[in-house]
């Protein structure tokens, strides 16, 4: 399992997949204008690569201040996602339970 850390908080990326958004299902509850209950997800695969993607041809998204839409684009360690204008700005890290 992988983890996105950001604003201090680490959180998990369950395999295969977490939802960031502003509903009661995300994994990752973003609240501001803008943030869709069901915004962008973060998929894990088996290999520990992590991906990011938009949810909705509304859903402003990017990726090192590049849009991304529903494709997905890989998410490499110190990479800077933003949300509807919102920087969660983290690293995906290896899990470092052995």
């Amino acid at each position: 399992m992988l983890q996105l850390e950001f604003g201090g908080q680490k959180y998990p990326i369950p395999a295969p997949e977490a939802v960031i958004g502003s509903g009661p299902g995300a994994a990752i509850v973003l609240a501001g204008a803008g943030v869709q209950p069901r915004h962008a997800i973060l998929q894990s695969a088996a290999d520990g690569s992590v991906s990011v993607r938009g949810l909705g041809a509304g859903a402003e998204l990017s990726l090192n201040g590049v849009k991304v839409g529903t494709d997905p684009h890989p998410v490499l360690h110190g990479d800077k996602i933003k949300v509807a204008g919102i920087g969660i700005e983290g690293d995906v890290l290896p899990d470092r339970r052995f």
